[in-house]
């Protein structure tokens, strides 16, 4: 399969929301598609690793939305909470772009807390923010 668009796409019920690579700085996002875990690793006498990897992995998804007027980014994060499956702990279904294996895949994500850094005022008195990163990480 190959790539289709876009990185990550918001699943809610019957409703999906591909988000446009406009809002994505590409040059800033760090994808880790498949993180391998392991379950109870270890270094025997000799020094060697022992490790025993479990079937489900994890990802991590990090990229920065470019800067926007405090209007454009409140639109933005409430469409992003419309997909939220549970708003307290700010989760996720996403799909998401496997680089590594070159296909798409899903899974329940979380998002961390983006931290807001206000760039300057405008004439109009509306506040434009900063690049904001936001990332999602895999249950």
């Amino acid at each position: 399969m190959a790539f289709k668009g876009y990185y990550i796409k918001f699943i809610k019920d019957n409703k999906t929301w591909e988000l446009p690579l406009s809002l994505m700085f590409v040059d800033s996002t760090d994808l880790a598609p498949y993180k391998v875990m392991d379950l109870d690793p270890y270094y025997d006498a000799n020094g060697l690793l022992h490790r025993n990897p479990v079937d489900h992995t994890s990802a991590s998804l990090k990229f920065a939305i470019p800067p926007m007027y405090m209007s454009d980014k409140n639109s933005f994060f409430k469409k992003l909470h419309s997909f939220m499956t549970n708003e307290k702990r700010r989760d996720l279904r996403i799909e998401y772009y496997n680089d590594e294996y070159d296909r798409y895949d899903t899974g329940d994500f979380y998002m961390a807390e983006p931290h807001f850094r206000v760039k300057s005022n405008s004439p109009k008195g509306e506040l434009l923010y900063d690049s904001t990163d936001i990332e999602f990480i895999k249950y």
